[in-house]
């Protein structure tokens, strides 16, 4: 069975055909690891002792600039950087300080980086649409591996001839706005078994 199916669980690939897409997506953004494109980006989580993988296509809207995707990038961060920040500020009053505290900064430093990135970053993470798909091995995959793959080749082969000069940077956000508008508003979240 070659052809993508739907089922009542939500699945609507062979496991075949998942494996062949994890495979595909895992070697295209091997290759283009060193240069973040300026379309958004193709984010890859495979845990491996789970056996399943997750692939999320961001797309970025074209009037996107420097100081939103800085926003962006803090949005995605801000646990690490809290964390971070409440180890720092422990270890700036650990001299005076039970190491119980620590306890304390933690959390508090995760949270308020947390809290103001998703505040800062509000109006620009709505206008980043995205398409998820996760793949289970033995039982296929779930949500639109067909789109996610369509849009994430077209993008890169905007990129690709961009690069090679074959189209200046109007027409590149030409093509890149048609591909934004054809990928649903909001997080596309994978379908989900019936229960």
């Amino acid at each position: 069975m070659n052809e993508f199916s739907t089922t009542a669980s939500g699945v609507v690939a062979t496991p075949s055909e998942a494996i062949d897409l994890a495979m595909r997506l895992e070697d295209d953004a091997r290759h283009r690891r060193h240069r973040t494109p300026t379309w958004g980006r193709l984010e890859i989580d495979s845990p491996p002792r789970w056996g399943w993988s997750a692939y999320r296509l961001r797309v970025f809207p074209p009037q996107i600039d420097a100081a939103d995707r800085r926003l962006l990038w803090f949005d995605d961060w801000a646990p690490l950087l809290g964390a971070v920040g409440g180890v720092l500020l422990f270890a700036a009053g650990a001299w005076f300080l039970d190491p119980a505290w620590l306890l304390a900064f933690l959390p508090a430093g995760i949270g308020l980086t947390t809290l103001a990135a998703r505040r800062l970053s509000a109006d620009v993470r709505a206008s980043v649409r995205s398409i998820e798909v996760c793949c289970a091995p033995g039982s296929g995959m779930y949500g639109d591996g067909a789109a996610l793959v369509q849009r994430f080749e077209e993008l890169t082969e905007m990129d690709r001839m961009l690069r090679s000069r074959q189209i200046d940077e109007a027409e590149y956000r030409r093509r890149w706005l048609a591909v934004y508008e054809t990928v649903p508003r909001g997080r596309h979240r994978p379908a989900r078994a019936a229960r």
